[in-house]
């Protein structure tokens, strides 16, 4: 069981180090960047070049603040993030760091195509909705589609992890706008640890 405590993150992030616990983690520290942390994002491989790319396109449609140099990235929030309509992403795991973002959006939000998350050994659609609902999100699926109405700030519960690691990490992004102390049990959850130890966000019983 983890204790995930509130509070932003700040610093450098060596994406090419990260990337060996996640091929997606430049997606989730680009939310978390978006959602009021003080991330740098730094020696980026190609492919994590793409997923900032898309991930940093998105931002921007949000009304966020996006930057983009050979050598660092980062995404800045501000307080005209409205909502959006997500289509194609590359790669199929970007939709739960995005649909992190979107519970904070004003507005609703469409993210189509979600329906391959049910794939896999675990339904990442199925639990992504039901983790983030009990934080209190309004987060529902309609056919294909994740619809999201954003809130201010959602609720701190105990939280599951379904022994997955991208709920593990979604759970965490959702903390960085939540009110209170967040629990985290399940296996697989040591993987937020493991990337984000030394912002001691933590606390492992």
């Amino acid at each position: 069981m983890i204790t995930i405590k509130s509070g932003i993150m700040s610093g450098s992030c060596d994406v090419k180090v990260l990337s060996q616990y996640n091929p997606c983690i430049t997606a989730y520290l680009l939310v978390a960047d978006a959602l009021g942390c003080n991330l740098v994002l730094k020696n980026l491989g190609d492919k994590d070049k793409q997923i900032a790319e898309t991930i940093l396109d998105i931002i921007e449609e949000t009304g966020g603040q996006v930057h983009k140099e050979k050598d660092e990235i980062w995404a800045k929030q501000t307080g005209v993030m409205k909502a959006v309509e997500v289509k194609n992403l590359p790669e199929p795991e970007m939709i739960i760091p995005v649909a992190v973002l979107c519970c904070f959006l004003k507005g609703e939000s469409i993210i189509h195509n979600a329906a391959v998350l049910r794939t896999g050994k675990t339904d990442l659609l199925k639990s992504l909705v039901a983790e983030l609902s009990h934080l209190g999100a309004d987060i529902r699926v309609e056919g294909n589609a994740l619809k999201i109405r954003g809130k201010q700030v959602l609720s701190a519960d105990a939280c599951y992890s379904w022994n997955s690691e991208e709920i593990s990490l979604a759970v965490l992004l959702a903390s960085l706008r939540t009110e209170g102390e967040l629990i985290l049990m399940g296996e697989n959850s040591d993987i937020i640890v493991k990337i984000f130890e030394k912002y001691k966000k933590f606390e492992k019983k």
